[in-house]
């Protein structure tokens, strides 16, 4: 079996599992995380729009325009990986999404060397917002916008799905900050989705300048609990979040399943619909999550979601 369905009835959690998030195993990983197979595509390719307005590289996007069905296709937008610290754009596992008549977009954010969180997400609603707002111009339709991601673009991802249109984590990004940020289907490959438990579960390492949270935050989590907690997607389920599709390994060490877990049952609590595929024996990342099952998986869970059929 390729990977096994997984019932909404809430687990038992076990804490423990996290004390073996080491660091030097996520910095060692984090290739295998971002590898995919090389997927050709004829989509024609408009790289390095800026979508703040500015010259930043940290805030440019490509779009992977589809051959066929080009008018009004659904778009996908791709937010990388590696720890909020390393990636980029240039890494589009799903751009084979675009043979399929989607338009895909991939997305550079400000990453923890340049800016602490809200940064990235304030720089990933910001995307949002332009891209919806350039629809018309690159033949997309603004209404059904769809967000993939794996680890911390999963996280990432997640907390768009979540936190659409809130004032605390929209920021003053780009021209456009009158159009909505909301996104209409959620992809979640193996991402934390509850910071805040983790900084409860092992605060003496989370605390660690070398922590991959204590980069993100900017400073010690456990003395700024508050932005610890809006940065946790599952302590923002409500009733009007998007669809999610979740993807994690049985054997993931360094984003413990517990976290997609979480979500699901978040979700389901308020009757919305999420999906979790567990892939047996995976760890974190790598080509398994690309693979024709993971492939035909992603492709019709974003044309239920965002085209309807």
């Amino acid at each position: 079996m390729p990977y096994r369905f997984v019932s909404r009835v809430p687990l038992i959690c076990h804490w423990f599992l996290f004390v073996t998030v080491v660091i030097a195993e996520l910095e060692t990983s984090l290739p295998t995380a971002n590898a995919a197979p090389p997927l050709s595509t004829t989509a024609a390719v408009v790289r390095d729009l800026n979508y703040a307005g500015n010259e930043s590289p940290h805030h440019t996007l490509d779009l992977y325009l589809p051959e066929k069905q080009r008018q009004n296709s659904p778009l996908v937008v791709w937010i990388h990986g590696g720890g909020w610290r390393k990636g980029s754009k240039d890494f589009c596992p799903i751009r084979y999404l675009a043979d399929e008549g989607f338009t895909v977009a991939s997305i550079n954010y400000r990453l923890t060397d340049v800016a602490p969180f809200p940064a990235q997400i304030h720089d990933c609603k910001a995307a949002i917002r332009f891209l919806r707002a350039q629809a018309k111009k690159h033949g997309y339709d603004a209404g059904r916008i769809g967000v993939g991601g794996g680890s911390a673009g999963g996280h990432l991802v997640s907390l768009l799905g979540t936190t659409g249109d809130m004032k605390e984590l929209e920021g003053d990004v780009g021209k456009h900050t009158d159009v909505s940020s909301r996104v209409q289907a959620v992809l979640n490959l193996y991402g934390p989705t509850d910071l805040h438990m983790i900084v409860n579960t092992v605060p003496t390492f989370i605390d660690l300048p070398s922590s991959p949270l204590y980069h993100l935050f900017g400073q010690k989590p456990t003395e700024c609990i508050e932005l610890v907690k809006l940065a946790s997607p599952v302590l923002h389920v409500t009733k009007d979040d998007a669809p999610v599709l979740m993807m994690h390994g049985s054997e993931d060490r360094l984003v413990h399943l517990i976290h997609s877990e979480k979500l699901r049952d978040a979700y389901a609590e308020l009757k919305l619909p999420a999906e979790l595929i567990v892939f047996d024996g995976a760890s974190h990342g790598g080509l398994r999550f690309f693979d024709e099952a993971a492939r035909k998986a992603q492709t019709e869970f974003f044309r239920k979601y965002l085209s309807g059929e």
